[in-house]
This record gives C-alpha cells, structure tokens and sequence, in this order.
C-alpha cells in the first residue's frame, strides 16, 4: 500500500509540474526566463523523438490502411459491375424478347386470313449439328394441335415444315435444307411467274422460274405460289443474284433469307393446307 502511495504521489508531482510548464510556457511573453528556456531545451528532443516516430509510424499504418480501403473499394465496384452487368443482360433479353414479340405481331399482316385463328407459338428447343438450323425441333407437338405438314414461320418470314410430330414437340425441316422445294412467285401482281426455291449449302436458297422470259432483278421480293404444302403469300426473302441459263429454258436465281437460320428463338406453327395435313 505504501509503495503505491509513493506512485501516485510521484504522478501527481509530475502533472503539476507539467501543467505549471505549460502555463509557463503559453503565456505568451515576449521572452521566456532560463528556467523555463532548460526546461523548453530538454523537451525539445523529446517532442522531436516522439513526432519522428508518430510520422513512421504513420508511414507504415497508411500503405495498410489505404490496401485496406481499396480492397474494400474494389469489392463495391466489383459488385457494381456485377449488378450492371446483370441490368444489361436483362435489358438485353427484355429488348430480345420485345423484338421477337413485335416480329410475330407482325406476321399476321401478311399472313391469310383463314391462317390466323389457328396459329400455335412454340420455341425452338434444340437443332441438328452445325451452324445453321437445317433442321430443329420445337416444344409444341400434336396435342397442340401441330400437325404433319403444319408450316413454321418467324417473325420474319417462312421457316419450314413439320415432318414428325410427338404429344409434346415436334421435328421441322428448314427451307435452305436440300431436302426441302417450296413454291414461290413475285410478290408483284405485274410478273405472275411461278417457280420453286431449294434449299443450298450456305444457307442461301437457289431459285427459278419456268418462264425463260421471267423478268427477275436483284432486290426482288419472293413469297410463296400456294402450290404444294405451302400457303400463299408468306415471306421468303429477296433476290440476291439472276442468272441465265444457257439454254434459256429458264431463268435461275439466289434468294436471301428473310429470317435468320442460325438464330431462332420464337416460332408460329400455321395449321397445314386443308389438302396436306395429315391425320396421326
């Protein structure tokens, strides 16, 4: 117990005579007494001491602090980035979604009229190997009323023909395949030639017409006669290219796709032609 009574009186001693230098020393006289100059004097290193080492101190908390901070500060931007880039994807789909909804609104200006009551929408759920959708399968099948023969179409323009039909999905066989002919014409009431487009290689279609005398030009707009599995008027696509046969028996051409064949997403399902479809 005495011993820590010597501690504390020697503490209080030490405050007092700090507090009486400081009062000493901020009293603002123009000079200060020697007394107060030793005491200034011994304090000096003392303060000089301890700033140095406050400052390297300082020097080697900072670097970790601020390694710190921008660890923290990269986590929120990554998340930042994390969260716009799922904003952008969503938009992304939501204006995919919007565009292909709007494309099969508009299918049915051109579409016939007996067609439209009828149409099934369906998705495209898988394809055949390759870059382009030769053939594909989609998630609508006979018990939604899909049929052998039902036409498919995109929102822009013809894609193909049923060929196999389950409860549940069934299986189309595109246009640019060489399996595939579908008849056509110009969408020009003036040039009423009928011919056929096949199915190539590179996605492209290879048309012509009977007439040698067909008057055919690059830009052309072709849909199809209505002859065979095909109803009238439904969008194929344009004329890139016009050759002339050499023996001039007819007129051969290549016609550009409207609709994408190595992107499909939403799809119609037309009701097959009264004559073609085909009962399970």
């Amino acid at each position: 117990m005495k011993g820590d009574r010597g501690k504390n009186s020697i503490i209080v001693i030490s405050l007092v005579f700090l507090m009486i230098v400081m009062g000493l020393t901020f009293g603002g006289r123009e000079r200060i007494s020697r007394f107060e100059n030793f005491i200034g004097q011994s304090l000096i290193p003392v303060q000089k001491t301890f700033n140095t080492m406050t400052g390297l101190l300082e020097s080697l908390v900072s670097p970790v602090i601020n390694i710190w901070d921008n660890e923290k500060r990269i986590a929120e931007l990554e998340r930042d980035n994390a969260s716009l880039r799922e904003a952008l994807v969503s938009s992304a789909l939501e204006a995919n979604e919007y565009e292909e909804l709007k494309e099969l609104r508009g299918i049915f200006d051109y579409l016939p009229a007996s067609s439209t009551s009828l149409v099934t929408e369906a998705r495209v759920v898988s394809k055949d190997p390759g870059n382009w959708y030769n053939m594909f399968v989609i998630d609508k099948g006979y018990a939604d009323g899909v049929k052998k023969n039902s036409v498919v179409i995109s929102g822009r323009g013809l894609l193909g023909l049923v060929y196999e039909v389950s409860d549940n999905f069934a299986k189309v066989v595109a246009i640019i395949d060489h399996k595939n002919s579908v008849g056509i014409k110009i969408a020009d009431s003036n040039r009423d030639y009928e011919g056929i487009v096949d199915g190539g290689i590179d996605g492209s279609l290879k048309g012509s017409f009977f007439d040698p005398s067909a008057k055919v030009y690059p830009g052309d707009l072709i849909i199809t006669s209505g002859k065979g599995l095909y109803q009238e008027g439904i969008l194929i696509g344009t004329v890139s290219e016009v050759f002339k046969d050499r023996n001039e028996l007819l007129v051969t051409f290549t016609v550009e796709p409207l609709a994408d064949f190595r992107k499909l997403n939403r799809v119609l399902v037309l009701p097959a032609k009264p004559d073609m479809g085909e009962v399970r």
